[in-house]
């Protein structure tokens, strides 16, 4: 199963742009209550759309993506690691 997975992981390279890639990935970001999407991530979060949050509510998106389990368990991990990475971003 393993290998299946880096094989397709892999081959996406071959077959998509990276904003191919990269919608892809948002389209199927976990909020980690069954629902796939980084609007219903925005949403869960934030309560609001997508298209309505600052600049820090989205850098925690970012953050989010890297590790949907770890951040959306312990929201002071996530905003430690929005600090830091607006931090660098600047």
């Amino acid at each position: 199963m393993a290998t299946r997975s880096i094989f397709w992981r892999w081959s996406l390279k071959w077959h998509l742009s990276v904003e191919e890639r990269q919608l892809l990935y948002c389209r199927f970001i976990s909020d980690l209550d069954e629902h796939l999407g980084i609007q219903h991530l925005a949403e869960k979060l934030y309560q609001k759309p997508l298209d309505a949050l600052d600049d820090r509510q989205l850098a925690s998106l970012v953050i989010v993506s890297r590790s949907p389990y770890r951040y959306l368990r312990d929201r002071a991990k996530l905003d430690e690691a929005t600090v830091q990475f607006l931090a660098e971003v600047r």
